[in-house]
């Protein structure tokens, strides 16, 4: 094989030698001791308990926004310690979290260091009696905060037992000397007991024009460094003061919203627009005249989330649209606003416009075209009106389909004739490049006005067109779909008979789900052609073109994608089902029922008690019956659990049991994972209870039926979390507080549910102790729910583990693991099964020594925000540089989902929360650590290789990543994409880069960098270059030449290498083997024993040579040089058949095929003869894979006999997990479903290169018994 692609090891005789084998960052550790030199000081205080901190508390403190004020032990042995006060500060009295809001504009607030005059935690003295117990937790120790000025009083109450007339009079002296400098504040010393850490605040009230300069300064700062998060909170605290802000302040804060990225996934759309119409209230409010770039800013976010709502199914879209609308006539005639402003407005108008019945009231539905302006007008005024706007491709579009919702015929006209007028000018790109999607929407318009000649004229020109032209599949798609779907409107049967011929067609595209879908919505007045269509649908894959289009930036979506395709297609199927339960159509209703579960979609909460009424109706049975709510209860919860939407879950309950009370259907749900799901998330709102008693009754059946069942011992911890998680969210008083106006009253229903809850769960839990059941095997939330009870002190006891407390505070470790690793992991794995939580440390420390799983990984990440990029940097980092490397691809290259850990938190992955953040030495080890196989499939998409890596800064910081990845490149023999990839991304290695060309079999490249860089390349890399192109020319004899020239002169052995492969590729044309030179390494001798052509000669020359490879040996030593030369051989057979059999490089060379067939043939023979004589019968996989390989060029009847032994193997022991295939000379071939579909897939690869349609399909249907079987 080639020199550069074999394992080499050297001859012992000569130079072989023998094989040898944000939460809590690390402040939190601080602070723990901190608070322990401050226990010793304060008698009083408790000691902290094993794993939680004292500065939980101290966390507590700050963010309810409570002042700390501890005195110091007297000098000399006071009896007691001073008494700490805590009490809230006056500004707290406004609702105002100053604290919070200082902290954060001091983050950076802090004095060098000086032990002379500073005292800090780290003295051995005790703590001074200034030292500020309220500074924030993520301070380090080892600096002390510089307490500067507030701008506004922090002046707590004098603690009891202070002399309160020595107060007043020192604050007294400190206001006649505020002239004193600054550095006077830390002249204290340990031994002043009662001096203050920084001079004491004397003014009463808020000092506006500092606090509004510092905030603004605050707000300019975030706006340029990209912290638009921040700007709000700032603009609020401003605002809660009374205080207005300048017109380019409020222009950076309006912006903010636009820019800032917590919200970016649109969850917090209605928050987001509630602030930016407040904002914009206010500018109005103080009496400025709001600046065209904040009407742009407004409107285009205005627009944008009304789009974004639609999307999302919110109600409140329709009230941004109306509000921007409103705005937007109100403002254009004196702003210039930008194209994009305006293109937005006309794509919510069109939406909103001819929007689906449910985002309208009856009355409205019968005007919603009344949103739309008058079209001449609206384009006399604002298109004409506006200088900078462009007239592209989707104003065309925009304006037809309002002329066609409005039915303005003489609009449309007018608009035809103005886009044949502009399409030859070329004032727009999009015109020439979307002209077919304009033309599409022509069609349609004039169709559904009434135009019909006009329409056929220009749709008949337009196939015409479109036809003769390559590559226009997705406009013959776009044209005939909206063509149809438009005549569906009119004459359904009609649009049907001419879909039909167009099938027919071979130039004719298939059509997309969307277009099917909205053809069976236009049908279902007629029920047989609806029924058509969905028989025709059923087994498509869901695929929604308009779905989700809008997220996170405009300028990566296509507006005109929302008129040209249809729109929330996907709610097509809840009026299928609708209409099939009122037609009483089973067939229909059960396969809807069918696919849903299939394909993985929920109906209209409101249709589900229609759906099981029907299925009750129709005497399904319980199994089937149970299969579709299991499933469907999966899907809504998944869907409503992060919406914290409870009301539809609830919905979805009540239409069970309104339906069907069959118990053995009811019993099925209470075991349920849904079930307890919803129990866990439930809330118990006033409203709700009052106004929608009936929501609750599902549960409340539910719940019945459940203590009717025959408690069990495995059943009893379900059933007890079950109710105690109900049971702490009815005393959750996040949720309901009772007042005199809306609490519960003693004869209420509810109240009788709750009644009755408390009193079965007590009961429950007084059994589970009665019959001594393991208090561990439940639920922490049931420990916590008794307390809540009345049951026997002796219960609560029972159910008291180490877990009773709070179990999401997280636990910190980090120390132990440090100084104890093994004891630290130890306890680590213990408390994890017991279902407690950690912190950031903990998790980093257990990477740092190595234990690393799955969850560690995700929980880890959990810590950090997307947003920190340092943190992310330092997490990816650390993470790669601690992983087992044997254990990367389990990790981060999963066959089944790619997916950093999928059952943890999808949302971080190796490609996003990774790779991104990783320096070079990182990389480098992830890529040498990787297959080339999976380095070529899965990470150079992830990398975006090479096109990230143009930069030559990127270039430079990743040079050791770059040159491993092409050498990873070239071992898996992608030659041709190393060559591409060098016009972007240079390869720095010659040796790879030339060699690439020649194999890749781009002569002139070669020729061109060999003659540039010819001087540059070492003797030893000029020898391996040139062996390689003769090679690959089949010019055998000239590399023996040079390689006899170059003997002697090179330090490495790289000459006998080449000398020893081209003899060995010489032998299939003579049939004399003149080996030369004695073997130097392994790869050399391997070379040589693949020369002869019989088993006779190999095995004569291995024993008159085998002293080379070094004696004496131990057993293990000789197997692993027989096992590597064994391997070393298949690889030149393999190279040689790609050489010789598939080159196109010979010049003229003639050679008899037949005859170097032979030659392959009987060289095969003599390696499966050497195989057996050194006792190495078995294959690997990728021996196998070789082997096809080898087969494929020189005798593919081989494979065939291979693929029905395979069949026959596992036919006769179709139950084991693993085989044993025989092979020719009693070798074998040890194999388990998994290598045996990869084995599968080579076989494939030949049949489809082939071209053998028979075969394919044989190894398909093997292929899919394999995989049912593993299953």
């Amino acid at each position: 094989m080639h020199p550069t692609n074999n394992r080499i090891i050297a001859l012992k005789s000569l130079k072989y030698k023998k094989f040898a084998k944000g939460c809590h960052r690390q402040a939190s550790g601080q602070s723990n001791a901190t608070a322990s030199a401050t226990q010793n000081t304060i008698p009083h205080r408790k000691n902290s308990t094993t794993f939680f901190e004292t500065s939980y508390q101290q966390y507590l403190r700050q963010n309810h926004g409570l002042s700390v004020l501890e005195g110091a032990a007297h000098r000399e042995g006071a009896a007691q310690a001073a008494q700490q006060t805590v009490q809230p500060h006056m500004v707290m009295g406004a609702n105002t979290n100053y604290i919070a809001v200082d902290d954060a504009l001091h983050d950076t607030d802090v004095y060098p260091h000086t032990a002379a005059n500073v005292p800090t935690p780290n003295n051995n003295s005790a703590t001074a009696p200034g030292h500020n117990y309220m500074t924030s937790h993520h301070y380090s120790n080892d600096i002390t905060i510089n307490q500067t000025l507030r701008y506004y009083s922090t002046v707590a109450p004098t603690p009891s037992g202070q002399n309160t007339m020595a107060a007043a009079a020192a604050a007294a002296a400190a206001a006649n000397n505020n002239s004193a400098p600054k550095e006077a504040m830390l002249t204290a010393t340990p031994h002043d007991e009662y001096a203050q850490a920084w001079p004491e605040d004397t003014e009463e009230n808020l000092n506006p024009e500092t606090y509004l300069r510092t905030h603004i300064e605050q707000i300019n700062v975030c706006y340029s460094t990209k912290q638009y998060a921040r700007i709000h909170a700032l603009y609020q605290s401003l605002k809660r003061n009374g205080l207005t802000v300048p017109l380019d302040t409020y222009e950076k804060i309006i912006d903010s919203f636009a820019r800032r990225a917590f919200d970016s996934n649109n969850r917090n759309l209605d928050e987001k627009m509630f602030s930016l119409l407040n904002c914009y209230h206010d500018i109005v409010n103080s009496k400025l005249k709001p600046s065209t770039r904040i009407y742009n800013t407004v409107l285009l976010q205005i627009f944008r989330n009304s789009i974004v709502a639609f999307e999302a199914n919110n109600q409140n879209g329709l009230d941004f649209f109306k509000i921007g609308s409103q705005l937007f006539h109100t403002v254009i005639k004196n702003n210039r606003l930008k194209s994009e402003v305006i293109n937005h407005y006309l794509l919510a108008l069109n939406i909103y416009s001819g929007a689906p019945f449910k985002y309208f009231s009856m009355n409205e539905q019968q005007n919603s075209t009344a949103l739309v302006p008058n079209l001449d007008a609206f384009k006399a005024t604002v298109i004409n009106g506006c200088a900078t706007f462009k007239k592209d491709s989707f104003y065309f579009i925009s304006l037809i389909n309002l002329a066609k919702i409005t039915n303005n015929l003489p609009f449309l006209k007018e608009l035809y004739q103005e886009f044949l007028l502009l399409l030859p000018l070329d004032t727009s790109i999009t015109l020439k490049s979307d002209q077919f999607e304009i033309y599409s929407m022509f069609i349609t318009g004039f169709l559904e006005t009434g135009e019909l000649k006009l329409s056929s004229k220009i749709f008949e020109n337009v196939i015409n067109e479109i036809k003769l032209k390559n590559g226009m599949s997705d406009n013959i798609q776009l044209v005939l779909s909206n063509y149809l779907i438009s005549l569906s409107k009119m004459d359904a049967q009609k649009a049907y008979s001419l879909w039909s011929n167009f099938k027919k067609l071979s130039w004719v595209p298939e059509f997309s789900y969307d277009f099917y879908l909205q053809m069976m919505a236009n049908s279902f007045h007629d029920w047989t052609l609806t029924k058509k269509i969905y028989e025709y649908i059923f087994p498509m894959d869901r695929v929604f073109h308009n779905k989700a289009r809008l997220t996170t930036t405009t300028s990566e979506i296509n507006l005109s994608s929302y008129l040209l395709y249809p729109i929330h297609t996907e709610v097509i199927l809840n009026s299928l089902m609708n209409y099939a339960i009122q037609l009483n159509d089973q067939e229909v209703v059960f396969k809807l029922l069918e696919e849903s579960q299939i394909k993985e979609f929920a109906f209209d909460i409101n249709l589900y008690p229609y759906i099981f009424k029907f299925m009750s109706e129709t005497n399904c049975s319980s199994a089937y019956m149970q299969r579709v709510i299991e499933k469907h209860g999966d899907m809504i919860v998944a869907d409503n659990v992060e919406k914290h939407n409870y009301v539809n879950m609830l919905m979805f309950l009540t239409a069970i049991t309104d339906a069907s009370r069959n118990s053995e259907v009811l019993e099925s749900i209470v075991n349920m994972k849904f079930f307890s799901t919803i129990c866990k998330n439930v809330e118990f709102t006033p409203e709700n209870i009052n106004n929608q008693a009936p929501l609750y009754n599902g549960l409340r059946v539910l719940l019945d039926e459940m203590w009717r069942l025959p408690k069990r011992v495995e059943t009893y911890p379900l059933f007890l979390e079950i109710q105690a998680s109900l049971i702490i969210r009815l005393f959750d008083f996040d949720t309901y507080v009772p007042t005199e106006e809306n609490k519960f009253t003693s004869n209420s229903e509810f109240d009788a549910f709750k009644t009755g809850l408390l009193e079965r769960f007590e009961t429950m839990a007084t059994n589970f102790n009665r019959l001594s059941l393991d208090p561990n095997s439940v639920s922490h939330t049931v420990s916590q729910a008794v307390r809540l009870t009345a049951v026997p002190e002796e219960v609560i006891d029972y159910f008291s583990n180490p877990g009773d407390w709070d179990k999401s505070y997280p636990l910190s470790l980090g120390s132990q693991i440090r100084n104890a690793p093994a004891t630290g992991i130890q306890e680590f794995e213990n408390l994890s099964r017991d279902g407690y939580c950690f912190d950031y440390d903990t998790y980093k420390e257990l990477i740092r020594h190595r234990h690393i799983n799955e969850e560690i990984i995700a929980k880890s990440f959990g810590f950090v925000s997307q947003g920190d990029t340092d943190g992310m940097k330092y997490l990816a980092n650390l993470l790669v540089g601690h992983i087992p490397a044997g254990k990367i691809e389990k990790f981060f290259f999963s066959s089944k989902k790619n997916q950093l850990i999928s059952s943890f938190d999808s949302s971080y992955n190796f490609q996003k929360s990774i790779l991104p953040y990783l320096k070079d030495s990182s990389l480098t080890k992830i890529i040498k650590n990787l297959k080339s196989s999976t380095i070529i499939s899965q990470l150079l998409p992830m990398l975006k290789f090479p096109d990230n890596f143009k930069s030559i800064t990127v270039q430079a910081e990743f040079k050791q990543s770059i040159d491993l990845l092409y050498e990873k490149l070239f071992e898996g023999r992608e030659y041709e994409s190393i060559v591409e990839f060098n016009e972007l991304c240079p390869v720095l290695n010659l040796n790879i880069l030339l060699k690439s060309c020649i194999r890749a079999g781009d002569e002139q490249l070669y020729q061109s960098l060999l003659s540039k860089f010819r001087s540059s390349l070492t003797p030893e890399t000029l020898l391996e270059v040139q062996c390689e192109y003769l090679l690959d020319h089949l010019k055998f004899q000239e590399v023996i030449k040079e390689c006899k020239k170059a003997d002697g002169s090179l330090e490495s052995s790289k000459s006998g290498d080449y000398y020893s492969f081209a003899v060995f590729l010489k032998s299939f044309f003579n049939n004399s083997v003149d080996i030369g030179s004695i073997p130097e390494n392994t790869l050399q001798f391997a070379n040589n024993l693949s020369s002869f052509n019989n088993f006779a000669e190999a095995m004569a020359y291995y024993n008159q040579n085998s002293h080379l490879l070094g004696h004496p040996l131990t057993k293990i030593e000789s197997q692993k040089i027989d096992s590597i030369i064994i391997e070393q051989m298949i690889n030149n057979l393999v190279d040689a058949s790609h050489l010789i059999l598939n080159n196109h490089n010979t010049e003229g060379l003639t050679f008899d095929q037949v005859d170097v067939v032979n030659k392959f043939q009987q060289k095969l023979k003599t390696f499966f003869h050497f195989k057996a004589f050194l006792k190495s019968q078995s294959f690997s996989l990728s021996g196998i894979q070789k082997l096809i390989d080898v087969w494929q060029n020189v005798e593919p009847y081989s494979i065939d006999a291979f693929f029905n032994n395979l069949i026959e193997t596992i036919y006769l022991k179709p139950d084991t997990l693993s085989n044993t295939l025989m092979l020719t000379n009693d070798l074998t071939w040890n194999f388990n479903r998994g290598t045996l579909r990869q084995v599968l897939a080579s076989i494939t690869k030949v049949y489809e290169t082939q071209g053998d349609l028979t075969k394919i399909d044989k190894a398909q249907q093997f292929n899919t018994f394999i995989t049912q079987q593993s299953h």
